[in-house]
């Protein structure tokens, strides 16, 4: 690519918009998640369910991740360390629901 022409002139304008626009994504995404953080925090939901969700996506993904940079998101790391530091922050919770719920629950799933 050429920089001084018209093609790659643009090219770069493109790349350096949808970098600006992934950056405001990307603190709307923390800004989320910090919000969803605190209300499970408020109702004295335990969050590990949270964090061990990105865990799980990361451990799930295949091939490799995006710079963050580039993405459009937090990277799925950096979220599920965010959620665990934010889980050992909580000093008492209480179950959404009794284990017989969880069960009937479980097997609408199955």
């Amino acid at each position: 690519m050429v920089s001084g022409d018209f093609t790659g002139g643009a090219a770069i304008a493109i790349l350096a918009e949808n970098m600006l626009s992934a950056s405001y994504t990307r603190e709307a995404e923390r800004a989320a998640d910090a919000f969803s953080l605190a209300l499970l925090k408020k109702a004295n939901v335990s969050v590990d369910g949270f964090a061990t969700y990105f865990q799980t996506l990361e451990s799930e993904t295949v091939g490799p991740e995006l710079p963050e940079y580039l993405s459009a998101h937090p990277s799925t790391a950096g979220r599920g360390d965010a959620a665990r530091a934010f889980a050992e922050t909580q000093s008492r919770t209480e179950p959404i629901f009794a284990s017989s719920e969880w069960r009937a629950l479980r097997m609408i799933w199955a």
